[in-house]
């Protein structure tokens, strides 16, 4: 059993070594990792790691997920869970076929992520996903700008306690 102490240096140290490995996305605005009591939050908007529309990681994304792999296959009694968030906008004719609802499509790119972490080595028991679709914004939708932040993908790297 670890110590509530031993907890918060683990998160302490994820963090730290995020925003290392991340600094050029973070001073981009392409990232933002956020450190909370018992968890390490990473925020990253859906337009840097799926195309326009999209719910298949683009080639950009696997970079910048190729940056964080590494930490997270040293964590050790942690978890690592990936919600998916969208605008308000209704599903496009074109993804119609596919998904009926936005909850479905912040689905379906959180589980391309986490299937993504597994192919890369991350142990598929520690792995989540959640999609919220137009749940929790961060954001107004009235504006191109509150809609833009409001589609994004979150990991939460969480202690035994989070």
């Amino acid at each position: 059993m670890t110590s509530r102490s031993q907890q918060s240096q683990s998160q302490i140290n994820t963090y730290k070594q995020l925003t290392k490995r991340l600094k050029p996305e973070i001073r981009s605005r392409k990232v933002e990792i956020k450190q909370f009591e018992n968890q390490v939050r990473i925020t990253i908007p859906n337009d840097v790691l799926f195309p326009g529309g999209g719910w298949t990681i683009d080639r950009k994304g696997m970079e910048i997920l190729d940056k964080i792999i590494p930490v997270l296959k040293d964590l050790k009694n942690q978890a690592i869970e990936v919600y998916g968030y969208t605008d308000n906008v209704p599903i496009e004719s074109s993804l119609k076929a596919k998904f009926s609802t936005n909850m479905e499509l912040s689905l379906a790119r959180a589980l391309d992520i986490v299937n993504y972490l597994q192919k890369k080595g991350i142990d598929r028991d520690i792995l989540s996903s959640t999609g919220y679709g137009t749940e929790q914004p961060v954001a107004a939708n009235d504006t191109s700008q509150g809609r833009a932040r409001n589609r994004r993908m979150e990991m939460a790297i969480m202690g035994p306690d989070g």
